[in-house]
C-alpha cells in the first residue's frame, strides 16, 4: 500500500555536489539551445526530471523509468507534460511548446 520510493534518488538529491553539477548541466543545455536560436531542449542523460521555462527557453528532462518513473509527453496541441507513473498517472508540470507554423 505504500507509494514507490527510491533510495538512490533520495541519496542523489541530498548531495550538494550533485545538485551543483545538475544546475550547471541545465544552464549549459539552455545556453546551447539559446545560442542556436532554438525554443527549447529535451534531455535525458541525468536522471532528474524537469519541465520548465527559463529565459524563454523550454528545458525538459524526462528523468527515467527506474528511479523517478517519469516521462515527457506531448499532446496534439503541442503542450508538453512531465508525467509520473507509479501505478497511477500524475502530471508534475506542463508547458506550451512554440507552434511550428504560424496561422496563415
Amino acid at each position: 500500500g505504500l507509494r514507490y520510493w527510491s533510495l538512490a534518488a533520495f541519496i542523489k538529491r541530498q548531495s550538494t555536489l550533485a545538485e551543483r553539477y545538475i544546475e550547471r548541466y541545465v544552464l549549459a543545455a539552455i545556453g546551447a539551445a539559446a545560442s542556436r536560436g532554438l525554443d527549447g531542449i529535451i534531455c535525458g542523460h541525468i536522471h532528474r526530471p524537469a519541465l520548465e521555462t527559463r529565459n524563454g527557453i523550454v528545458y525538459a528532462n524526462d528523468g527515467d523509468w527506474v528511479e523517478s518513473l517519469t516521462a515527457i509527453t506531448e499532446d496534439a496541441h503541442g503542450q508538453l507534460a512531465l508525467v509520473r507513473w507509479d501505478g497511477r498517472a500524475e502530471t508534475l508540470a506542463r508547458v506550451q511548446a512554440a507552434p511550428l507554423l504560424a496561422a496563415a
